[in-house]
């Protein structure tokens, strides 16, 4: 639970409006221990870095704020997120912490789907979007996430095709305050044809920043997604691949098969190529 702890005093400054602990370092620090032990008995790998995912603050902001408060709260919230991030770095070394920004709210907002004070001034939203590559120190390896959602996995809106994704992120690459190591874009489950893939290639990533292809998707396993980084492969070049949305709403029981799906994806990838075949992929 989050608290908020504000004066009630309906004139009250929110500049004095505070946030109680998130949840997201303490998770964290419970977690950072046993990944620690386990790299030093060999069962991680040593270059297997710790990764923590953090929702961008639009998503509470949109999701429990009405939107003629959000500049009133959302200050508050980014003082507490961005203390959360400074709390994580107090017990994983930077060196060991790769982090994430999760970015969905904010595509909802500009393909219209969610109402809010945003939804039609994307111009602020990849403000914030810039805002948040500064809190991550350089020292931190830092990525973002992509998403058109994944509630009982379903998206909120099915993309027309990527030219959104590749907007943003050739809006962000370029303006961000640090270098950004990854950049996941997804791929729906349907979407192996050239409509879908073909604005990826106007992207613009710089040398600094790997693109992961979120195309694994457990219900078709590796015949799917084999067929994805075929058409993939006309557009894009040398790419990593990886599951649309994670595996946060998966039983636990199916972690273990969606680790073996990349396996089981990339050695059939190993296997000869037909003549003229192209291979831009690499491995998650």
């Amino acid at each position: 639970m989050v608290d908020i702890f504000c004066p009630r005093e309906p004139d009250s400054d929110p500049a004095r409006w505070e946030f109680g602990p998130l949840g997201y370092a303490l998770a964290a620090k419970q977690s950072y221990p046993i990944f620690a032990r386990l790299k030093s008995e060999g069962v991680i790998a040593r270059d297997v870095k710790f990764q923590v995912s953090l929702p961008t603050p639009l998503a509470p902001m949109t999701s429990f704020i009405a939107p003629e408060h959000y500049r009133a709260v959302e200050p508050a919230y980014e003082r507490r997120m961005h203390e959360e991030i400074a709390d994580i770095l107090s017990v994983v070394p930077p060196q060991e912490l790769a982090l994430q920004w999760d970015t969905a709210v904010e595509f909802a907002l500009m393909e219209g789907v969610f109402p809010g004070a945003l939804a039609k001034r994307p111009e602020e939203i990849m403000e914030r979007l810039v805002r948040l590559t500064s809190w991550v120190p350089s020292s931190v390896d830092l990525g973002f996430h992509f998403c058109y959602g994944d509630a009982g996995h379903r998206h909120f809106k099915e993309p027309v095709d990527s030219g959104l994704l590749v907007q943003v992120a050739n809006a962000l690459t370029s303006s961000a305050i640090r270098p950004l190591q990854w950049l996941h874009l997804p791929v729906p489950r349907d979407r192996a044809d050239s409509i879908y893939f073909a604005p990826m290639r106007d992207l613009r990533l710089s040398a600094d920043t790997r693109l992961y292809l979120g195309l694994l998707h457990f219900s078709d396993g590796v015949t799917g997604a084999t067929h994805r980084i075929h058409a993939a492969e006309e557009f894009v070049g040398e790419f990593g691949i990886a599951t649309e949305c994670g595996f946060g709403r998966r039983p636990a029981n199916q972690v273990v098969p969606l680790l073996q799906l990349h396996v089981d994806v990339l050695r059939g990838l190993d296997a000869p190529a037909p003549p003229g075949a192209r291979h831009g992929r690499t491995g998650n």
